[in-house]
């Protein structure tokens, strides 16, 4: 039973959007920078821990926004409902207007709060 489909009464969950490569995602649909091979420029302990999440943003629109304007990171939009208890650390908000923040955590711990529907990215009209 998935704990994101199945919160208890007093749980609290954090919704964020990512966006995929796929309509199906799978654990490599959250893979960090650094766990992709790719290094920061700057080796900083702030870069290196920022290389280390996976890029979410706090609504769909602005998932949307941010993969119309970059589509090579992908045409589709996943909700995750993560509880307090994951083993996920949410950062807050880097940006307001973007709405990007990171998460950490094992990405398979990642998939498992992904809660359809899974929605494509339409072209801007």
């Amino acid at each position: 039973m998935s704990r994101a489909l199945y919160l208890s009464e007093n749980a609290m969950a954090h919704t964020c959007y990512r966006i995929t490569r796929t309509s199906k995602p799978t654990a490599e649909d959250f893979l960090s920078y650094l766990a992709l091979g790719r290094r920061p420029r700057q080796r900083d302990a702030a870069s290196m821990r920022q290389a280390a999440g996976v890029s979410v943003f706090e609504t769909e629109d602005q998932a949307r926004t941010n993969a119309r304007k970059y589509p090579h990171l992908g045409a589709y939009i996943v909700r995750l409902e993560i509880p307090d208890d994951a083993e996920i650390t949410i950062d807050p908000v880097h940006n307001k207007q973007t709405g990007h923040h990171n998460i950490y955590g094992e990405p398979a711990e990642m998939l498992r709060y992904v809660v359809p529907p899974i929605l494509p990215v339409e072209p801007t009209q």
